[in-house]
C-alpha cells in the first residue's frame, strides 16, 4: 500500500515543481495571495551566548514544499507574524496532516506527519473514541473530522471531472480515489468502534440492552424519564434562565405557573392546563400518602396518641424536602400538551426556538463559575456589590470581539484561495455548527456548552490580526 506519510529523506532544492501526479494536477494553480509574499519559513531558534548548540529543525519543518501536497504557497496560511499558529495551535486539534497525503484534515504536523496516513486516520479513530466515552458529545468533532476527511478527498475528484484535460493520464482516476477515501473512512471508523465495544458488550451481559454510549440522562435501564415534560419545555423554553427552576429543580422543588413566560401558552384554556399539572406535580406525595392512609390496618387506628406527636413534629422539621413529584400520569399530561404545541405550530418548535437558543447561548456574557455571573439584561437587575455592572459588559464585548474576529479569519482563509486553508475553514465549520445545532435544539441551552468554541475563534481571530497588520 502507498505510504502517504513518511517525508523524504533529502529536501527538494530550490521551488518545487509541479509533480506529475494526478491528484495535484487537476488542481488549479494558486494565485498570489497575502500569504505567498513574504515567503513562508518557520523561524528557527538561535542558541544564546554560554548554551549548548540548538539543533536545527528537521528538513519536512523547515521547507514549505514538506508541508503541502500543492506546494509552498498552498501550506498553511504562511504566516511570518505569528509563526506558532502553523506549528503550535493546530497540534492540539486531534486531526491529521500528511506531508503527501491527498486527503487529510490539518491539525498534527509535528507528531504525525512522518507516519502512514491510515495509521493516521487508526489514531485519530483510537483517540476519538477514548473521548467519546468520556463524554458523548465528543463524537460531534469526530463527525466533523469525518466529514472532511470525505469531502476534501473527493473534491480532486470532482475538480478532475469538471476540468477538461488534453491527456487522458491528467485526469485521476475515479475508483483509485474513491477507494483510499473508502480505506481512510473505513480505518477511521473500525478504530472508534473498536473502543467502543468493550463497554457496548459490558452493557450487554449486565443489562441486556444495546447500549455503546451512555444514556442521555444517565438513566439506569428501566429507570423513569420525564420525556413528556422536556418535550413541552422544548416547545417555548429559548434562554439559559428558564433552566434552573424548571428542570434541575424537577423533583426537588415546587414548580411555579407564575415564573413561565407567556410565550409558553397559545390560549387562557392551555394555561389552566398547565396550571393544573403544576398543582398535581406540587402536591403528588401528598396524595399518595392520602391513598396510603386508606389502606392501613386497623392496628394504625388503636395508636391516636404516637400519630398525634409525629403530626406535631412534622411541621418542624424545615429541611425536609417539598412534597413533588413527576409521575408518568403529570408526564404524559406534558407530553399532550407539547404535541398539541408542535401540531399548531412546527416552524416556530423545529425551525425558531432552535435559532433563539443558539442565539441566546452564543451572546450570552458567558460568566457562568464567576463570582458575578448574572444576565446583562435588564441593566437595572445588576448587583453593583458584585460589580456586575463592570464585569457583564466587559464579558458580553469578549464576546463580541471574539464573534467579529473569528468572522473576520473565516473570509481571510476562504478569499486566500488555497486548499489547505480552505480545508482546515472547512473543518472549524463543522465542528461549530454540528455541536451548536444539537445543543440548540435540547431543553437545556445553557451557554457552558460553547465554551469549545472559543479557541477556533481564538485561532481565527489571530490570523485576521495577523493579516491586518
Amino acid at each position: 500500500m502507498t505510504d502517504f506519510g513518511s517525508p523524504p529523506s533529502e529536501p527538494p532544492p530550490g521551488p518545487a515543481s509541479p509533480p506529475s501526479d494526478p491528484w495535484r494536477e487537476v488542481t488549479p494553480t494558486q494565485p498570489s495571495s497575502p500569504y505567498a509574499d513574504p515567503p513562508f519559513a518557520p523561524i528557527s531558534p538561535q542558541p544564546t551566548p554560554g548554551s549548548p548548540a540548538i539543533e536545527p529543525l528537521p528538513p519536512y519543518l523547515t521547507n514549505p514544499s514538506y508541508m503541502s501536497p500543492y506546494g509552498p504557497t498552498a501550506a498553511y496560511p504562511p504566516s511570518p507574524y505569528v509563526p506558532e499558529i502553523v506549528y503550535a495551535v493546530p497540534g492540539w486539534q486531534v486531526t491529521v496532516v500528511a506531508p503527501k497525503n491527498r486527503f487529510a484534515t490539518s491539525g498534527m504536523i509535528v507528531s504525525l506527519s512522518s507516519l502512514p496516513f491510515t495509521l493516521c486516520c487508526a489514531i485519530v479513530g483510537l483517540i476519538g473514541g477514548v473521548a467519546v466515552l468520556m463524554r458523548p458529545d465528543n463524537g460531534l468533532f469526530l463527525a466533523a473530522v469525518g466529514i472532511t476527511l470525505v469531502l476534501t478527498g473527493l473534491w480532486p475528484l470532482v475538480l478532475g471531472l469538471r476540468r477538461k484535460s488534453k491527456t487522458k493520464n491528467q485526469r485521476p482516476k475515479a475508483k483509485s480515489v474513491l477507494a483510499q477515501v473508502l480505506i481512510a473512512g473505513t480505518i477511521f471508523s473500525v478504530a472508534f468502534a473498536l473502543v467502543l465495544t468493550p463497554w457496548t458488550i459490558r452493557n450487554w451481559r449486565v443489562f441486556h440492552v444495546f447500549q455503546p454510549l451512555s444514556p442521555a440522562h444517565a438513566e439506569m435501564p428501566g429507570e423513569f424519564v420525564p420525556h413528556g415534560y422536556e418535550q413541552w419545555l422544548r416547545t417555548w423554553l429559548d434562554d439559559d434562565k428558564y433552566v434552573a427552576p424548571f428542570l434541575w429543580s424537577l423533583d426537588a422543588e415546587e414548580l411555579d405557573i407564575d415564573e413561565v413566560p407567556a410565550s409558553a401558552f397559545d390560549s387562557a384554556e392551555e394555561k389552566a392546563r398547565v396550571a393544573a399539572l403544576f398543582e398535581k406535580y406540587n402536591h403528588a406525595a401528598e396524595e399518595e400518602d392520602d391513598s396510603d392512609t386508606d389502606t392501613t390496618d386497623q392496628d394504625q387506628k388503636e395508636e391516636p396518641e404516637n400519630q398525634a406527636e409525629e403530626s406535631q413534629t412534622e411541621p418542624l422539621q424545615a429541611n425536609e424536602p417539598p412534597p413533588v413529584e413527576m409521575t408518568p400520569e403529570i408526564d404524559a399530561g406534558f407530553g399532550q400538551l407539547a404535541r398539541e404545541r408542535i401540531a399548531r405550530h412546527r416552524f416556530r418548535y423545529y425551525v425558531w426556538l432552535p435559532i433563539e437558543r443558539a442565539r441566546t447561548m452564543w451572546f450570552d456574557t458567558h460568566s457562568q463559575y464567576w463570582p458575578f455571573e448574572g444576565t446583562l439584561l435588564p441593566l437595572e437587575d445588576l448587583d453593583y456589590e458584585h460589580h456586575q455592572h463592570i464585569w457583564l459588559p466587559l464579558f458580553a464585548g469578549l464576546t463580541a470581539v471574539y464573534t467579529i474576529l473569528g468572522m473576520a479569519g473565516a473570509l481571510v482563509l476562504w478569499f486566500s484561495r488555497q486548499f489547505a486553508a480552505r480545508r482546515w475553514l472547512l473543518l472549524v465549520a463543522l465542528a461549530i455548527f454540528l455541536r451548536l445545532a444539537l445543543f440548540s435544539s435540547i431543553e437545556n441551552p445553557e451557554p457552558r456548552y460553547l465554551v469549545e468554541f472559543f479557541p477556533f475563534l481564538s485561532i481565527l481571530g489571530g490570523i485576521a490580526i495577523a493579516r491586518i497588520l
